[in-house]
């Protein structure tokens, strides 16, 4: 069973986009049968616009209705926003995207095999040093992991970072790395003289008003309001479904996919990427720039094409949109602009995550994103291709800006 409604902003919504509704209903309620839990999706057009959908139930356990303003873990999702706080800090002249990483941390070379390593190389997943999480999954059936959850501090990630190897020359190849954003967000942490949490907090969540977003472990009566995944071990005493809320801060996201928030939450940050003045600092032209192409069977799979700064490219007919995707036990997500129209999409997904239904969960990312780009495209031609305002103006790059004083 599954529901569907629609709101609007200041404009109103163009009829043919309640066409749109129904199909994306149809479509969330077919991802509920084939195996999701829960679907909901927030699309948002240039004059307030606003559609949601909604599929399945917030906890298969209790039965609790689903609804779009439900919190979820957004995985991948967290590196747009420790992307946008490095380069405030570009902007800020406090780093330069052609430092090395070993002037900002130390003990970088067990990491790299003493070959010299950059910001912008870890942004673009091309440092080409180990990835914790690809040790991790060589280590267990593709959707398993032992059960009580090992926990895993920044410290011991990069050793198993460093047991995985070094995979490629710096700038050789982009190869997707988690390792990468863990130490992005200890070099925000140095930069700032906070935590990463906090400067993420500080300077990203705060400005945009995301006050449904949050790093780390969660407080139970934030768990309450989430909507659940499970997982269930294949190995170990525990072989019933398990809530995975109960994993969320176990330490192996980190700043590469910790960060708990909300469709709402996730637009105001795409939508702030088109934005001047939205008080994040930086633009989508930040993002973009020095993007990489992505490996092709990437590219057939989930429609992404390019790289950049924390930031994938993604294809809908003749757009390009802006945006990740997130993936980690229990939930799968995306979020995008499209900077021509200025149409944002954000999708969560729950499922149960378990090593025998690897086809069924592939199966239901391809599903999530074939949503996706029917959302963007049915928007698109829906509102009219609209001119979106400008980014606010890229921070330097090329060369390293002058540094402030710490």
């Amino acid at each position: 069973m599954h529901e569907e409604s629609i709101t609007t902003g200041p404009a109103p919504v163009p009829p043919r986009l309640a066409a749109l509704r129904r199909g994306l209903s149809v479509h969330a309620g077919a991802m509920v049968d084939a195996g999701a839990i829960g679907v909901g999706l927030l699309l948002t057009g240039p004059d307030g616009e606003r559609l949601e959908v909604v599929a399945g139930v917030a906890d298969r356990a209790t039965g609790r209705a689903l609804a779009a303003d439900h919190r979820y873990q957004s995985g991948s999702q967290t590196k747009m926003l420790v992307a946008a706080a490095i380069l405030q800090l570009v902007r800020d002249g406090m780093l330069g995207l052609d430092d090395a990483v070993a002037d900002h941390l130390d003990d970088i070379d067990e990491l790299t095999g003493g070959a010299s390593i950059t910001i912008a190389q870890l942004l673009t997943h091309t440092s080409g040093i180990g990835n914790y999480t690809a040790f991790l999954e060589g280590a267990a059936a593709p959707n398993d992991f032992p059960w009580p959850p090992p926990r895993f501090s920044d410290a011991e990630l990069r050793v198993l970072a460093r047991t995985h190897g070094v995979q490629a020359r710096p700038g050789e190849r982009m190869e997707y790395n988690n390792t990468g954003y863990v130490l992005l967000g200890q070099i925000v942490a140095r930069a700032t003289g906070q935590s990463a949490i906090a400067a993420l907090r500080s300077r990203v969540l705060a400005p945009l008003g995301m006050t449904a977003s949050s790093f780390g472990p969660v407080p139970p009566d934030i768990v309450a309001r989430m909507a659940a995944g499970c997982y269930r071990p294949s190995a170990g005493p525990v072989r019933e479904p398990i809530d995975t809320r109960a994993l969320i801060g176990a330490g192996w996201a980190s700043t590469a996919g910790d960060m708990v928030t909300t469709l709402d939450d996730m637009q105001r940050f795409m939508r702030a990427l088109i934005t001047p003045d939205s008080g994040l600092g930086i633009g989508l032209a930040d993002l973009t720039q020095r993007s990489v192409p992505v490996a092709q069977p990437e590219s057939r799979l989930f429609m992404q094409t390019r790289w950049g700064l924390g930031i994938s490219a993604m294809p809908v007919l003749d757009h390009t949109v802006w945006g990740h995707r997130g993936g980690t036990f229990g939930y799968k997500s995306v979020s995008s602009i499209d900077p021509d129209s200025g149409v944002g999409v954000s999708i969560y997904m729950t499922l149960e995550t378990a090593a025998e239904r690897t086809a069924i969960i592939n199966a239901l990312a391809v599903q999530m994103m074939v949503m996706h780009a029917l959302a963007m495209h049915g928007a698109i031609s829906a509102i009219g291709r609209q001119p979106a305002p400008k980014s606010p103006p890229s921070p330097r790059s090329g060369v390293n800006p002058p540094r402030a004083s710490t």
